[in-house]
């Protein structure tokens, strides 16, 4: 199973104790930790046959790990855990501008530590590392970056892809519409030279 940081998941599974409480950890049975995002995410209760189910949200964390998602029976101390991985993602907002307009990019689920380029595909040949590099970023250990800024280039309107790969290869897109630039209001005044009044 794999999805993105953010996205919700539904866990189901069976032959918990009846009616009795099922907790689900990330990774590690445990409270949930801030510093290394694992342990507790949610808890339900099984039914009379033992089957259960509960939407998580995905933690933020990096994807070049297979994560754990474990349910934990709190009557019997039993586990069954299942393997998940994370999916790099990239959003670029606004995705709409003009030329010379200034956006930002930002993403989650990559390697950690890793240095992230940007590329604007500009040749719409849809390979991650050519065209114009608009970004480079650096993830934290969870494999984020933080928004960084570009200036739009100067192309047609048009949809273009904004792919972002770091250094262990992960990779991810996102669609960017390059738009009309908007003409700046003129003044002019007639005649030139005169009098007041």
């Amino acid at each position: 199973e794999s999805a993105n940081v953010g996205d919700d998941v539904l866990v189901s599974g069976s032959g918990a104790t009846p009616e009795d409480k099922v907790k689900i950890y990330w990774d590690e049975v445990d409270d949930w930790d801030e510093e290394d995002h694992t342990g507790y995410l949610e808890e339900t209760t099984a039914e009379s046959n033992g089957e259960f189910e509960v939407e998580i949200t995905v933690p933020e964390h990096r994807g070049d790990k297979v994560h754990k998602v474990i349910a934990y029976d709190t009557e019997t101390e039993d586990t069954a855990e299942a393997s998940f991985t994370i999916n790099p993602e990239v959003v670029v907002s606004p995705d709409t501008g003009a030329p010379g307009d200034t956006v930002e990019v930002e993403g989650t689920g990559f390697s950690r530590r890793s240095r992230v380029d940007v590329y604007f595909d500009e040749d719409h040949d849809e390979e991650m590392d050519t065209g114009e590099r608009v970004a480079r970023a650096k993830t934290n250990k969870f494999g984020s970056f933080e928004p960084e800024e570009f200036d739009v280039p100067d192309l047609d309107e048009d949809d273009y892809e904004v792919g972002a790969i770091d250094d262990e290869g992960y990779s991810a897109k996102d669609v960017f519409t390059v738009t009309a630039v908007v003409p700046k209001p003129v003044i002019t005044l007639d005649p030139i030279k005169g009098r007041p009044g």
